[in-house]
């Protein structure tokens, strides 16, 4: 896919989770991130949630994310867009300048890194198992500390530097 248009004064600050919200696919750490940020290093960064299933979570897990995702909508920040068929997946990373998978667990092969690079998208990857084999670190993507709330965030904001996006 062609990159996502920019407006003036405009960076890569775009970020897209695809899939299943489940404990192991670790949005709860990525949305963890964003929450400590500091206000004005947040105000650079949109997450867009392209996930199903959260209502499907044991409760505990849903009001975790819940607590963590409902000031981040309000505020702009995250924009949660739902569950998708796999027909809409081209147009939705189509919006989006990054690609994140911040599982916590040892995925062997997951689809969305496939998905990612078929549609030309770097991506923020946890550093373990299939998803540090699959994307190399510095140049397709960034690989970030599985379960940590503190790298993600740096490393968000490292994605969003100039030349970064247009390196990878």
């Amino acid at each position: 896919l062609p990159p996502r248009p920019l407006g003036e004064g405009e960076t890569r600050n775009r970020f897209g989770f695809f899939g299943q919200v489940t404990p192991f696919k670790g949005l709860h750490v990525l949305l963890r991130a964003l929450a400590d940020l500091p206000k004005e290093d947040r105000r650079k960064i949109v997450l867009e949630v392209h996930g199903a299933n959260l209502d499907k979570q044991p409760e505990e897990y849903r009001q975790q994310v819940k607590a963590l995702l409902d000031p981040l909508v309000e505020k702009g920040i995250v924009q949660w867009m739902g569950p998708y068929q796999p027909h809409e997946l081209r147009q939705r990373m189509a919006g989006v300048d990054w690609v994140v998978v911040p599982s916590i667990w040892w995925e062997n092969s997951p689809m969305v890194i496939q998905e990612a690079f078929v549609c030309g998208r770097p991506l923020l990857v946890s550093n373990i198992g299939g998803m540090a084999e699959k994307v190399r670190d510095g140049v397709d993507g960034i690989h970030v500390s599985a379960n940590n709330a503190k790298s993600w965030a740096a490393a968000l904001l490292r994605a969003i530097s100039p030349d970064i996006w247009t390196a990878m």
